[in-house]
């Protein structure tokens, strides 16, 4: 177990709408992204979407109203909405999901991201766990997970 900081993490990328998973947890990934402009109207049918604004301001446009989030503030989507996140200037988001959650939702477009890039803290952990990734034993030469580690394997299962 170790502590992220996100302000490193966030250092590491200049991407905007490019989703990096930070930690994972119950079949979640606590992801970070910078964001800036308008993204895709989208939606999630089966999973709920929380936006917390590290940095910045944050608007996310529903059909019926807007919901501005300035730095602290979050906002839970819920499944089956659609939303639109928009940004003035680049605002820096944490993201909490469940871990097959498409960054784009039911649209497919340059933006979307099926498999996110990991930025764990100092050990990452193995990409096993990732519902909607199918790995080969050559993706794990680098990513080595706790108990595997630990059992002295070359490379995970």
């Amino acid at each position: 177990m170790q502590k992220v900081n996100l302000k490193e993490k966030l250092a590491g990328f200049t991407e905007q709408w490019s989703p990096r998973v930070v930690a994972e947890l119950n079949g979640q990934h606590v992801r970070i992204v910078k964001v800036q402009g308008e993204f895709v109207w989208h939606q999630h049918e089966h999973e709920d979407e929380l936006f917390l604004v590290i940095h910045g301001r944050l608007r996310i446009r529903l059909r019926d109203r807007e919901v501005v989030l300035d730095e602290g503030e979050l906002f839970v989507v819920p499944r089956g909405v659609e939303h639109q996140p928009v940004a003035e200037e680049e605002a820096h988001v944490l993201l909490f999901e469940p871990a097959a959650t498409l960054n784009t939702g039911n649209v497919r477009e340059e933006r979307t991201v099926d498999r996110p890039a990991r930025v764990y803290a100092n050990r990452p952990v193995c990409r096993r766990i990732h519902v909607s990734y199918q790995p080969t034993q050559a993706d794990f030469k680098a990513v080595m997970c706790g108990p595997c580690e630990s059992l002295g394997a070359a490379v995970c299962p």
